[in-house]
């Protein structure tokens, strides 16, 4: 039963760190790639514009849904709950040449002369709209009132270079060590299997 155990949490272990290095490996060397954990999207918040009563703190980590609508000629999400600005979005602002990614609601929306919605975004804690017209090519994902508190300031470490380097490095001093200690054990088993065989 303890083999068993011990067996599991290492594969957990392993496996953690191997998605987190993952993560961090394409966060840092890909642009427009964003983490990913059991098919949700997650991000990081850096400010506080969305830290009001029952809001979004600062250094948490916000769990968005991925949007199902690709093009930009229908609603991002129910017209009902658009109305009663119920819809919070997380949009890049890649096309405006800025690697950043931002999670505010949708606080009026309208169709342009091309067809295509077009959404006013504001932070909660925020006096004024942002002033940018946000499409659905620009949302990368939908707030589903999930967040976990403090982890962002991890995961906005593990994703700088700097994060990186550190978890390349503990990987492989972990790795290092359970061979060494592997190794160990192993040539204790085998020597005191020798002697066995000699008293006997």
């Amino acid at each position: 039963m303890r083999k068993a155990l011990k067996v599991f949490l290492v594969c957990v272990f392993w496996g953690a760190m191997t998605l987190l290095l993952v993560n961090a490996v394409l966060s840092v060397l890909v642009q427009g790639y964003y983490p990913t954990i059991l098919g949700k999207r997650v991000f990081y918040v850096q400010t506080g514009s969305m830290a009001v009563e029952n809001g979004i703190p600062i250094g948490a980590v916000i769990i968005d849904k991925e949007p199902t609508v690709k093009d930009n000629f229908h609603p991002i999400a129910n017209i009902e709950k658009l109305e009663n600005k119920e819809v919070v979005v997380s949009f890049s602002l890649a096309k405006w040449g800025i690697d950043t990614v931002i999670t505010h609601r949708i606080v009026a929306y309208e169709i342009n002369e091309n067809g295509e919605y077009v959404y006013v975004t504001r932070g909660d804690a925020n006096s004024r709209a942002d002033g940018i017209d946000i499409l659905n090519s620009d949302i990368v994902g939908i707030y589903d009132g999930k967040y976990i508190p403090y982890l962002g300031t991890v995961l906005g470490f593990t994703s700088s270079i700097y994060g990186l380097s550190a978890i390349v490095l503990s990987f492989g001093s972990v790795a290092t060590l359970y061979w060494i200690m592997g190794a160990k054990f192993t040539k204790k088993g085998e020597k005191e299997s020798e002697n066995g065989k000699e008293m006997e």
